[in-house]
């Protein structure tokens, strides 16, 4: 197709996922939101996002972040 193959080797290399800056938990006084990504304090605000996640191991939070999206979801459809 006529790509062309660009190396930006630089030496520094940013492969870091921003994540666990909106915490998930089961009280409202030490979390953002609920098991259902459901802020504490807007019962219509999802907050469906890597966000969520406090870390990552060695893959990329992508599938994680759309799961957490599609749950969030089914659950407005099932409350419109």
């Amino acid at each position: 197709m006529g790509g062309t193959v660009i190396d930006g080797d630089t030496g520094w290399q940013n492969r870091d996922h921003l994540m666990g800056a909106v915490i998930m938990g089961d009280d409202p006084k030490t979390s953002v939101v609920n098991g259902e990504c459901r802020t504490w304090d807007h019962d219509n605000l999802f907050l469906a996002t890597t966000g969520v996640i406090p870390a990552s191991g060695l893959i990329n939070p992508t599938l994680t972040g759309v799961a957490l999206g599609i749950r969030a979801a089914d659950i407005i459809a099932k409350e419109i």
